[in-house]
């Protein structure tokens, strides 16, 4: 066996695998708060409260009423709308956000006004290591034009950058939907770029704003004290409890259907599969880890995409600690040092998470190897099928950088995903000051979108990022053989880090 023997090693290896027996979460969690609020909005009071089963039937008559002002911006489906709003369809929905919170990935909210459910207000692909979120909100019909959704939107936004201690909230808001861009630029979110084919909505694939919120741009007090200030909204008594919301123990009028009772118990049993050794590591395959990218030529030599092996760990080390002083300034912040970050450990617990992610469909983790050598990374990380949109990241041994690599690596990648995975969209995230990377972007035919602002630490700092970004429709492959020219700096994008966090690539 060439892999890594050490007794560490093998132990990083048990672990890792002893977690999915245990299910204990990596990394930080969020803690889906009992209720926000009360405020007094227009004379009526409003809360922001976790979801429940028993919400169903006025979910239902809600959307159902409100078709002709929702469906046109919320994702395509398969399903017509009253199909896409059945007790079974809430009770599901319902189920996967608590698991998605449970898992520290989201905090799903519903927004409840004197007591009745009128909407939901959530943060959605939550990642605690680089500390950002995606806010997400509809409200009744009923309800709009008074303030509500404000009032909701600062709840949320205070939650998220206190309790939370989130550093970037985006919002992407559809080119047409000008209430909601509105609402977010009374919030004083910030309107970064346009985000070219986003998402397929209401029956095509439509361009979306990006719109972000930092907590530099916060108003001082917070959210719900300028409203308060502003006199949009009023805070209730401090001897008073309107509106106050309780943690549900029991379902008053929960949906009793025995399709309902069936998508609850398939749910729960889940979590008996989940636990089954077996099962979740010798009979679920991936076809990443067969995959084999190239050969293509490139000034000489052949260069191949190839799944992360355990044998990659020297190599990965030695050019990784060679080229600290090119790769460190835009990789993810870490309490520990470079060389600690390094280690056959470090690369054994990368090699198998990585794994993991391809297994569930949520990366396609791939090493650039030349001439049967290794030479950096290219990935596609945060797919999601149902959107059908990832994002890639690169780095490379700062020995070939200047020779064209990178270039045919992108190109190898991008062709792959967008022909074999099907995905629409591909993002890069490069930090501003990253010229080289951002040449490399536009060379493989990527378009500068817009600058996201305090996107990420990386180098010891929060820095601002340039996202780039491009779709199938607009992608040709480039030339890739023509040798690059400039600083050895090669690396881009947001990825996993070997301790389990965001990294600069």
């Amino acid at each position: 066996m060439d892999a890594p023997r050490s007794r560490v090693a093998l132990v990083a290896a048990g672990k890792l695998y002893l977690g999915s027996l245990r299910q204990i979460p990596r990394g930080p969690r969020t803690r889906v708060p009992r209720s926000l609020g009360p405020l007094i909005v227009a004379g009526h009071s409003l809360a922001l409260r976790p979801p429940r089963l028993s919400d169903a039937s006025s979910w239902r008559e809600i959307r159902l009423r409100d078709k002709q002002m929702i469906e046109s911006f919320w994702v395509t489906s398969e399903l017509n709308w009253t199909e896409r709003h059945t007790d079974v369809s809430w009770v599901r929905e319902c189920l996967q956000m608590r698991r998605a919170a449970r898992a520290g990935h989201a905090l799903p909210l519903v927004i409840e006004i004197d007591g009745q459910f009128a909407g939901q207000c959530n943060l959605e692909r939550i990642d605690m290591y680089s500390r950002t979120a995606e806010a997400g909100i509809w409200l009744d019909s009923h309800a709009s034009g008074k303030g509500n959704a404000t009032a909701a939107g600062a709840l949320l936004l205070d939650h998220a950058f206190g309790e939370l201690a989130l550093q970037r909230v985006t919002a992407p808001i559809r080119i047409d939907n000008v209430a909601t861009a509105r609402g977010a630029e009374r919030l004083g979110f910030r309107h970064e770029g346009t985000m070219s084919g986003f998402l397929d909505v209401g029956g095509r694939i439509e361009d979306h704003e990006l719109w972000a919120m930092t907590p530099k741009l916060a108003p001082p007090g917070g959210f719900v004290h300028a409203l308060a200030t502003q006199h949009v909204v009023d805070l209730p008594p401090r001897d008073r409890h309107m509106g106050s919301v309780r943690r549900e123990r029991a379902l008053p009028t929960p949906p009793g259907s025995r399709a309902v009772l069936m998508t609850v118990g398939r749910y729960h049993l889940r979590a008996f599969r989940r636990i089954d050794l077996h099962h979740n590591i010798f009979r679920r395959s991936h076809s990443s880890s067969r995959l084999r990218l190239g050969p293509t030529a490139v000034d000489g030599t052949q260069v191949v995409l190839r799944p992360p092996r355990l044998s990659d760990a020297s190599a990965w080390s030695e050019i990784r600690l060679r080229d600290r002083g090119l790769i460190e300034p835009f990789w993810v912040t870490s309490p520990q040092s470079w060389t600690q970050r390094h280690t056959e450990t470090m690369w054994v617990r990368e090699c198998l998470l990585m794994r993991r992610a391809a297994r569930a469909g949520h990366a396609l983790p791939l090493v650039i190897e030349i001439d049967g050598q290794f030479a950096g990374q290219c990935n596609l990380e945060r797919i999601d099928q149902p959107s059908r949109t990832a994002e890639m990241g690169i780095w490379l041994d700062s020995e070939v950088a200047h020779r064209g690599v990178g270039a045919a690596a992108t190109s190898l990648l991008l062709e792959h995903a967008f022909d074999a995975l099907r995905i629409h969209r591909i993002t890069a995230p490069v930090c501003t000051g990253n010229v080289r990377a951002a040449h490399l972007m536009q060379r493989v035919g990527m378009k500068r979108e817009a600058t996201m602002i305090s996107f990420l630490d990386v180098g010891g700092q929060r820095r601002d990022h340039d996202l780039w970004a491009v779709t199938s429709e607009h992608y040709a492959s480039p030339p890739s053989t023509t040798p690059d020219h400039g600083t050895q700096r090669i690396s881009t994008s947001p990825g996993r880090d070997p301790a389990g966090g965001r990294s600069e690539r």
